[in-house]
């Protein structure tokens, strides 16, 4: 709709980052969960580590809605602030973080073009372009130590666990 100003993302965002941490949380209880079994599996029944995978789906579930909503958001966004500076169709931004393989490698592009979009114009993009960086970094290191699940190896060592 041309000519109304862009909506308001910071609810989305706040929504979304709430989501990353309950879902962050929810990983963390499993893999202990599964530790714990595995340690002592007469102490930890093994029901109270199998429920665990239900509420992680559902808690993932939610966060990918909520972070695509706000990606999707936000790209519209800073179209409407900076017209032609961002590539794509707010369509394709959220369909390349669900294309496996394209996801590991185009929406970090596609967040740098946000980020260079809504940011004041002659502003140096150093620190913007610090923090996506790390955010990348973060994610494709998750993904890489945590491919099935969130205990690694054996299960048995907390440090493995808490990296992944």
């Amino acid at each position: 709709m041309p000519g109304h100003p862009p909506s308001p993302v910071w609810f989305l965002a706040r929504c979304a980052r709430l989501a990353v941490v309950a879902a962050a949380g929810t990983e963390v209880a499993w893999a202990l969960k599964v530790r714990a079994h595995r340690l002592d599996p007469t102490a930890t029944p093994a029901a109270d580590s199998a429920r665990m995978p239900t509420v992680f789906v559902y808690t993932r579930t939610v966060t990918v809605a909520l972070f695509l909503l706000w990606f999707a958001r936000s790209r519209r966004t800073a179209e409407l602030l900076s017209p032609g500076a961002v590539r794509g169709s707010a369509a394709r931004a959220v369909l390349a973080r669900l294309i496996p393989g394209v996801s590991f490698r185009a929406p970090r592009g596609l967040l740098l073009d946000v980020q260079w979009a809504s940011g004041p114009v002659g502003a140096d993009q150093g620190r913007a372009d610090l923090l996506v960086k790390v955010w990348w970094a973060a994610w494709a290191a998750h993904t890489g130590l945590n491919p099935t699940g969130p205990h690694p190896g054996d299960g048995t060592s907390l440090p493995p666990l808490v990296a992944a």
